[in-house]
């Protein structure tokens, strides 16, 4: 059979990656036995497997059997170790691939580097004679192929970083694993009083230490490919030392109480009770009170305490009860565990009993835990009020009186809606009336009142008269047994008055029972009524004077009468020469009629007409300004007045001195629209004119 140099072709990939590769590939083989050898630089140490893969044609003649086999070898101190072993048989040609896995464990225990490499080899067999061919297949010999794939490990790297190099004893330290390299084993002791001491796992690790002091924290981290040892010193500072009150258990009444801490250092209670070394608690349910001390190190150490709260039983004596003096009243009570009454020992829990006077009762009940608890009734006794309706009264039919009870709060008399304490009555007859007197509390009693009844007479008077002023008449009344008239008439039957104006003669007429009614007599007076005439000159008129001159009659309301009058006012020029009668006539409210008379001369005069020319009005009738033009001879005083039909004065112009030709105009656009007189005094002489105001 021919020779052929197995050519192998090496692949090699950085150490320092996972998942490496490296294929070996031969030629064609024609011969029942030949290998090949090549090597690893750097051998790789492995973490999990590696697997090889192989893949070769064997052929045999056709008809025939033949076998062959691949075998992969390691050196091992000089020994080809078998790796990888596979084997075939068959009639003709065929491909053969297969896959082995061998563990880290084969591999790491069978590399034997020399000189940094390790050394392997292929060995081929075949039964295949020469000159015999396979279909696919350019020459009848073997091909093949192996490949590894492998997992590298990478040489250990201790690394480790505690949370803090100083820390308190029992304080949890955190120490970072920080450690690199694969197929690792871990060895940590933690230094003495740790806890856990040691460990022979990797990852981060909690520690906390038990004693003071420095401790050497060490790590040590090996596998195949060698050993790396780290290390680092922790300072374990000193916990104080803190000492506390023991649990206790209390009645919820039992509270408060103090708490005590020894120790020293500075102290922290929780629940917000302050820094003092006692605190005073009041807890209503069962707690723990924790507290912190903290030394010069500022480490800290904590206790608590547990108060247990023991509840109270239930127990109810009933609400509060509030009676009048003499009522029987029931107390009824309840509760857990054993209760009693203290005032009723033994005996039931419920109570009926007569009170005079307000007392207090006690219910106590005793829980299966030991504690007790009580509660209490009131019983609230008020004073019955005594009920006075006052004294018996006589009175006279037709009157009323006032009849006032006393003695509580609230009064209710018989026959009357309200709670007034004092009513007025006015009975027919003789009458008892009733009255239920009540406290704020509402005890109550009652009392009566009788009011006696005596007939009143009846008071028969003479007839109200009209009298005139000056006159006398007679009064008198009947129908008792004395009379007595009051604006001083005085006692008796009959009496002659003669009043000066209207009058009430009242009087009282009392009977044998001391009864009384009254009556009244009205004496009218027609009063005296003096008439008066007023405006009128006592010189003399002129004939020629026509103007008018205003009347006032008193009281006002009459009529003027006479020549030369037209209503109220006088009319020299149409009075007449001589004297002349002017009279006033007055009717009263009652009716009765009044008249005044008054004479008056009228002469025959030359200046009247003098004073007309000098002075001239214009537009008349007048709507709202009225001009009034002088022409005088010689300088005069001027006052300008206006008055209205009835002489009422109703606009007056501030006199002032005036000489030849002056102008004065008057405002008239407030006055009603009449007749009115138009009056101008000229040094004492009077003339006016009558203007009509639109």
């Amino acid at each position: 059979m021919r020779n052929f140099i197995l050519t192998l072709l090496l692949l090699w990939i950085s150490t320092s990656m996972i998942g490496q590769n490296y294929t070996a590939t031969s030629g064609q083989v024609c011969q029942a036995y030949t290998y090949r050898e090549w090597q690893f630089d750097n051998a790789p140490y492995l973490t999990s497997s590696i697997t090889m893969t192989a893949q070769w044609i064997y052929c045999g003649p056709w008809g025939s059997s033949n076998s062959g086999s691949l075998n992969v070898d390691v050196l091992q101190n000089g020994t080809w170790v078998d790796l990888f072993n596979k084997s075939n048989s068959g009639n003709g040609c065929s491909w053969v691939t297969d896959t082995d896995v061998i563990t880290a464990n084969e591999w790491n225990s069978s590399i034997d580097p020399v000189g940094g490499f390790i050394r392997f080899r292929v060995v081929i067999t075949d039964s295949c004679p020469g000159g015999v061919g396979c279909s696919g297949v350019s020459d009848p010999c073997i091909n093949a192929s192996v490949n590894f794939d492998y997992v590298e490990i990478v040489a250990p790297q201790a690394s480790a970083n505690p949370s803090s190099v100083l820390v308190c004893e029992d304080e949890n330290l955190v120490i970072e694993d920080l450690t690199t390299g694969t197929g690792l084993t871990y060895s940590w002791n933690f230094g003495a009083g740790a806890s856990p001491a040691t460990s022979n796992t990797g990852g981060d690790k909690n520690v906390s230490y038990s004693t003071p002091g420095t401790k050497t924290v060490t790590l040590t981290v090996t596998n195949i490919v060698g050993t790396s040892t780290t290390s680092f010193d922790i300072e374990v500072n000193p916990s104080p030392e803190l000492t506390v009150s023991d649990d206790v258990s209390l009645c919820a009444d039992a509270f408060p109480i103090t708490l005590e801490a020894l120790g020293t250092g500075d102290f922290l209670w929780s629940n917000g009770l302050g820094t003092t070394s006692s605190v005073v608690v009041d807890p209503e349910f069962t707690i723990d009170y924790s507290v912190a001390l903290t030394n010069e190190f500022n480490c800290t150490t904590e206790a608590a305490v547990l108060v247990e709260v023991l509840p109270l039983p239930l127990v109810d004596a009933g609400a509060d009860v509030e009676i009048c003096a003499g009522e029987s009243v029931t107390i009824s009570g309840s509760g857990e565990g054993t209760v009693e009454w203290l005032e009723f020992p033994g005996e039931s829990l419920i109570q009926m009993f007569d009170l005079d006077a307000s007392a207090t009762f006690n219910l106590t009940a005793t829980g299966e835990n030991g504690c007790a608890s009580s509660d209490e009734v009131l019983i609230v006794v008020y004073e019955v009020p005594i009920a006075d309706a006052g004294p018996d009264q006589t009175i006279c039919f037709g009157e009323s009186t006032e009849i006032t009870a006393s003695g509580g709060a609230n009064y209710q008399w018989t026959g009357f809606f309200n709670e007034d304490q004092a009513q007025t009555v006015a009975p027919e007859e003789t009458t008892d009336y009733f009255v239920t007197v009540s406290s704020d509390f509402g005890c109550s009693s009652q009392d009566t009142v009788t009011i006696a009844v005596n007939p009143t007479p009846i008071a028969t008077v003479s007839d109200d008269v009209v009298i005139c002023f000056g006159e006398s008449t007679t009064i008198s009344a009947s129908g008792g047994a004395t009379y007595l008239w009051d604006q001083g008439v005085g006692a008796g039957a009959e009496h002659s008055v003669s009043p000066e104006e209207d009058t009430v003669y009242a009087v009282e007429v009392t009977n044998e029972f001391n009864c009384s009614a009254n009556g009244e007599v009205t004496v009218t007076v027609h009063p005296e009524v003096l008439l008066g005439i007023v405006g009128l000159s006592s010189d003399p008129y002129c004939i020629q004077d026509a103007n008018a001159y205003n009347m006032l009659g008193t009281p006002s309301g009459g009529v003027f009468s006479g020549f030369g009058v037209i209503g109220g006012q006088f009319f020299p020029a149409d009075a007449g020469v001589g004297p002349v009668q002017i009279t006033y006539a007055f009717t009263d409210e009652f009716g009765w009629e009044f008249e005044t008379n008054t004479f008056v001369t009228v002469e025959i005069c030359e200046n009247v007409s003098e004073l007309e020319a000098a002075f001239n009005i214009y537009p008349n009738p007048v709507d709202e300004v009225l001009t009034i033009n002088f022409d005088l001879t010689k300088a005069q005083d001027i006052s300008i007045t206006v008055t209205d039909i009835s002489g009422q004065l109703v606009l007056s112009n501030q006199k002032q001195r005036m000489n030849g030709q002056t102008t004065v105009q008057l405002d008239l656009s407030k006055l009603a629209s009449g007749v009115y007189m138009l009056n101008i005094d000229f040094d004492g002489l009077l003339a006016s004119k009558k203007i009509i105001k639109e």
